[in-house]
């Protein structure tokens, strides 16, 4: 495989290469957190340019944005599968949801409602109601992990990765006014081929999405 990021391992990479994890992921509940997928494709342009191209938050604009999005584009073109390190943010999120067409995890909740996951983690987990719902408050009006009872919190650690954790509270910030730099990006249009690949390669992703809004509101 490569030099690859164990915190972005597809399902189909877990179930071939990592059985005991894959067993483990099989044998219990499991949650999936997706985000809009062009405003996914911004953020993955921002952070490769920031891991990989040496760039500070400040010294984005939108020109290198759009020159970034053409070579990934050309490099993801060819591609299908994939867990190149350097692309890994810009795998399809659905990757990580369906294996085969068929629904691996027990439920998907878009970013935008991290409240209706932590609901979720309370029933699963058996916490009570009082304590989800001012969890779930926070979450709503935040839009971010902050100011949670210590009881879910302890929960929340103990069932989600800590590099899922990570990942989670990256686009958890992205979400809303309080976005910060990839939210400043949001209206940016990278060209009619860009603009045609993200439509076209992440059409699942943007068919989970919308399905989890039309499931858990907007």
């Amino acid at each position: 495989m490569g030099d690859i990021h164990l915190a972005h391992l597809p399902l189909q990479i877990l179930r071939d290469n990592f059985p005991a994890t894959w067993a483990l992921m099989l044998s219990g509940p499991s949650f999936a957190v997706i985000h809009d997928p062009r405003a996914c494709f911004t953020s993955a342009l921002i952070q490769r340019l920031q891991e990989f191209k040496g760039y500070g938050a400040t010294d984005i604009h939108p020109e290198d944005l759009q020159r970034e999005a053409i070579e990934v584009v050309n490099r993801l073109d060819t591609r299908d599968a994939f867990v190149d390190l350097e692309y890994i943010n810009f795998m399809r999120q659905s990757d990580h949801v369906d294996l085969d067409d068929h629904r691996v995890v027990t439920a998907v909740f878009p970013i935008e409602r991290l409240d209706a996951l932590w609901s979720r983690l309370g029933e699963t987990f058996g916490l009570n109601d009082q304590t989800t719902a001012g969890a779930g408050a926070n979450l709503a009006s935040h839009g971010r992990l902050r100011g949670v009872d210590c009881r879910l919190a302890s929960t929340y650690r103990g069932v989600v990765p800590e590099p899922a954790r990570q990942r989670i509270f990256v686009l958890s910030k992205r979400v809303g006014p309080l976005g910060g730099v990839s939210n400043a990006f949001a209206s940016l249009s990278f060209g009619e081929d860009v603009e045609r690949f993200i439509k076209t390669f992440y059409a699942k992703d943007m068919e989970i999405h919308r399905a989890a809004l039309a499931e858990w509101g907007p």
